[in-house]
């Protein structure tokens, strides 16, 4: 069952939007009710910070990464072929390597993204501070001497696929006059994801 978390358009102007963090009790609190199936009045309950924190939460826990380590790698070897001049025909290629679910769930988080970096003027979310918020959580980096230059690398493509989503992430390249600067409707969906029997329950669909 979806809950539907109403925000008012302002909510994307709240300075901060991602970057601050919410009550690590209280996220704590919003996970555990919401994968036992208390979601009634969820997150009318709850502040915007603490939400916010949630999703980033539920992003990091995903047992391989919101984008698993094989499309990553290819992703970063791409980054080392053409420096910045990067391919987003080549990024999009490479994402419908993913299983289905992720690039659902990854398309919707970048268009989410795409509203939050259109009013970075109030809420101060450009997209490389967006891409430093949310890379780390959509980029599980393995440990290593390279782990902090691989990051960077996987900020930098966070970065293009908030700039250039209508190219990576839609069949045609919309008119900017087909965009609303208002987020209607924000849903939490609860998506299974199965990694060898272990289970874990996510997160954003949008609605327009």
């Amino acid at each position: 069952m979806a809950v539907q978390v109403k925000q008012e358009s302002k909510s994307l102007h709240q300075e901060g939007l991602f970057r601050v963090n919410g009550n690590v009790r209280a996220v704590e609190t919003l996970k555990l009710r919401l994968e036992s199936g208390d979601d009634e009045d969820l997150f009318s309950e709850s502040d915007l910070c603490t939400v916010s924190s949630l999703l980033k939460r539920y992003l990091r826990d995903l047992p391989e990464g919101l984008v698993n380590l094989t499309v990553q790698q290819k992703l970063i070897q791409h980054y080392h072929d053409s420096g910045e001049a990067v391919s987003w025909w080549v990024i999009k290629d490479l994402l419908r390597q993913l299983p289905d679910v992720h690039h659902s769930l990854l398309r919707y988080l970048c268009n989410f993204l795409t509203l939050v970096e259109r009013n970075h003027k109030e809420n101060r979310m450009t997209a490389h501070n967006l891409a430093t918020v949310f890379g780390p959580s959509v980029f599980k980096v393995v440990p290593s001497f390279e782990a902090v230059k691989d990051q960077n690398i996987c900020n930098k493509i966070m970065v293009q696929l908030i700039q250039n989503y209508s190219c990576i992430f839609e069949a045609r390249i919309p008119d900017k006059a087909d965009h609303t600067d208002e987020l209607s409707t924000l849903r939490l969906d609860k998506v299974l994801f199965a990694h060898n029997n272990s289970r874990c329950w996510c997160l954003y669909e949008l609605d327009w």
